[in-house]
């Protein structure tokens, strides 16, 4: 939907008393989330002030998620709403929004932040007796997502939902080898590249959830510094056009 009656008079009494809106995206699993200032408000569409992390989300992702918005008095609780990005000016950080949709689910309601690894990483498996090989697609300190090879030329080498798996993996930044134990609660098969992606819930011990944490914090750290290399080289880029 466009911006209709109830939702213009909502950014518009934002607008008139300066407060912002919270946006939302995502950057390989890293939440980038900061408040936008509203500058213009015509023709169905929303001009934001936007933070140069969101900026590049955006032209990643060609939309955005708009938390919490509060409807008109007496209708109801606040909701998030999803946008479709129209326009972006790199140099004043401003985007243009429309087409806003509620999406199915909160988004903001994700449980631990799940990164994914600069380069996939070797992971080795232990289930029900037998070996199994993968790679690490995304962590956190309760989570793993694993793609797992060959699961179309050895059928035997599916992994079944709920499974008890021992995983053992190296990983990078800080060099430390964990073994942990899961299960797999989801896993689902991609027949287009003979993989499996399957999603791992892991209980670590003390020790390894603090190695866990520790990766998941360098690595927040260096995407980080991504987005801020990307935005300068997207910033540079349009100057020499």
């Amino acid at each position: 939907m466009y911006l209709d009656d109830d939702l213009l008079a909502v950014f518009q009494n934002l607008m008139d008393a300066d407060l912002p809106v919270r946006l939302l995206n995502y950057y390989r699993g890293l939440p980038v989330s900061y408040d936008a200032h509203i500058v213009d408000l015509s023709q169905g569409t929303l001009t934001l002030n936007v933070h140069q992390d969101q900026v590049v989300c955006m032209v990643l992702e060609n939309k955005a998620w708009l938390l919490k918005v509060l409807p008109p008095a007496g209708r109801g609780s606040p909701r998030s709403l999803q946008a479709q990005v129209i326009s972006l000016d790199l140099a004043k950080k401003q985007a243009v929004l429309t087409e806003f949709s509620r999406p199915k689910k909160e988004v903001e309601r994700r449980g631990a932040v799940r990164l994914q690894p600069e380069e996939l990483i070797g992971v080795d498996m232990e289930i029900g007796g037998m070996h199994y090989t993968g790679k690490l697609a995304d962590i956190s300190v309760t989570g793993l997502g694993i793609f797992s090879f060959g699961t179309y030329v050895y059928s035997e080498y599916m992994i079944p939902k709920n499974a008890d798996i021992v995983l053992e993996c190296r990983l990078p930044i800080i060099d430390v080898l964990v073994r942990v134990e899961g299960k797999a609660v989801h896993a689902a098969s991609q027949r287009e590249s003979f993989m499996q992606r399957v999603g791992i819930r892991i209980q670590p011990n003390r020790e390894v959830r603090q190695f866990l944490q520790q990766y998941v914090d360098l690595r927040k750290d260096e995407m980080l510094r991504e987005l801020s290399f990307i935005y300068d080289s997207m910033l540079a880029l349009r100057e020499q056009v």
